[in-house]
C-alpha cells in the first residue's frame, strides 16, 4: 500500500491485543483488567492524539471501550505482531487517518506510565531518529556463551559490535566491568513513522532500525 500524506495529528497510540483462551489482557491487576492500565497511561499522555486498540476479540473490544479507548475496527486473526500493526495502519489510512508516528504499546507492560510515553515521544522529535524502542539495561553485559541448537554444545558468544570487539582485542576473557553496557528490549514502547511500517518487509520490525540512544531517568508512574 502506498503511504498517503500525513494528517490528523502527530502521535497515535496503538494497543495491540490478541484474544483467545490464553488471553492475558483481561486478567485483573489491582482491580483492573491488565489492558486498562496501558489505556489509562496512553490517555493521560499529553503527546498522544488518539488511543486505538486493535483486537480480534469482541469481549476485549467492549472492555477497552469502557476504559476510554477507541476500537474503530475488528481485525482478523493474525500470526504476528507486525501484521497486526500494519493492518491497523492500512485500515486507518483507508478511513483517511494517517498520523505521522505510531506509538505501539503492548498491554503486558502495565507499569509503563504516561510520563514514559511523553518522554519517548519527546526523544523521537529531539533526536530526529527513525524509531524509538524502550530498553532495559542488563545487570550483566553479554559476553559468555550460547547453546548450539544442532548439537547442544556451548559456544562463545560472538557479538559483531565495535564497542565489544575493541575490548576483546585487548583480552580474550575480559572482565564484566570492561565491557560496554548492553540493553534488553522490554516491549513497553515502540515508536515508528507510519510510512515506514507500510514499507517494511514482511516479518521485519522497522522499530529496531535507525534507533538512537537517549536515557530517560524517572520513577514509574
Amino acid at each position: 500500500m502506498e503511504a498517503p500524506p500525513y494528517n490528523n495529528g502527530t502521535f497515535c497510540a496503538l494497543i495491540t491485543a490478541r484474544g483467545g483462551p490464553e488471553d492475558k489482557n483481561l486478567l485483573l491487576l489491582a482491580g483492573k483488567p491488565l489492558i486498562a492500565w496501558t489505556i489509562q497511561a496512553a490517555l493521560a499522555a499529553s503527546s498522544i492524539d488518539r488511543v486505538i486498540v486493535s483486537t480480534d476479540c469482541e469481549e476485549t473490544a467492549a472492555i477497552c471501550r469502557e476504559h476510554g479507548a477507541e476500537v474503530p475496527f475488528m481485525r482478523p486473526a493474525l500470526e504476528t505482531h507486525l501484521e497486526a500493526v500494519r493492518h491497523a495502519v492500512e485500515t486507518l489510512a483507508k478511513e483517511n487517518y494517517f498520523p505521522q508516528y505510531l506509538v505501539v504499546l503492548q498491554p503486558t507492560s502495565p507499569y509503563r506510565g504516561a510520563a514514559h510515553i511523553d518522554a519517548a515521544t519527546k526523544l523521537m522529535l529531539e533526536k530526529k531518529c527513525g524509531s524509538v524502542t524502550a530498553v532495559t539495561k542488563m545487570m550483566i553485559p553479554l559476553k559468555d556463551y550460547v547453546v548450539n541448537e544442532e548439537d547442544g554444545a556451548l559456544e562463545r558468544l560472538n557479538i559483531a559490535n565495535d564497542s565489544v570487539l575493541k575490548v576483546l582485542h585487548k583480552c580474550e576473557y575480559p572482565r564484566r566491568q570492561d565491557l560496554p553496557n548492553s540493553y534488553l528490549e522490554n516491549g513497553s514502547i515502540y515508536i515508528q513513522r507510519s510510512q515506514d511500517i507500510l514499507s517494511a518487509p514482511s516479518g521485519d520490525f522497522p522499530w529496531r532500525s535507525h534507533c538512537r540512544f537517549g536515557e530517560v531517568k524517572m520513577g514509574w508512574g
